[in-house]
């Protein structure tokens, strides 16, 4: 995620996986070399009832993510 954050020159970053009984971690401040970069863990949804959810409900719950001021 380090190297992510560096190369394009992001705020935050996170790693993403399919939720079975977790819960996301908060946004942790990181410093390399003067520069202060936030990451997390984040888990999301991806069935509903057995069925896949929706992309476009999918990609919504993502951004939401990376708005949560921690």
């Amino acid at each position: 995620m380090s190297t992510y954050n560096l190369h394009w020159n992001a705020e935050k970053s996170m790693l993403l996986y399919p939720m079975v009984n977790q819960t996301d971690t908060k946004f942790e401040i990181y410093q390399y070399d003067g520069l202060k970069r936030k990451y997390k863990l984040g888990f999301v949804s991806v069935l509903q009832d057995g069925q896949l959810i929706k992309s476009v409900d999918l990609s919504n719950a993502i951004f939401k993510k990376f708005e949560i001021s921690e």
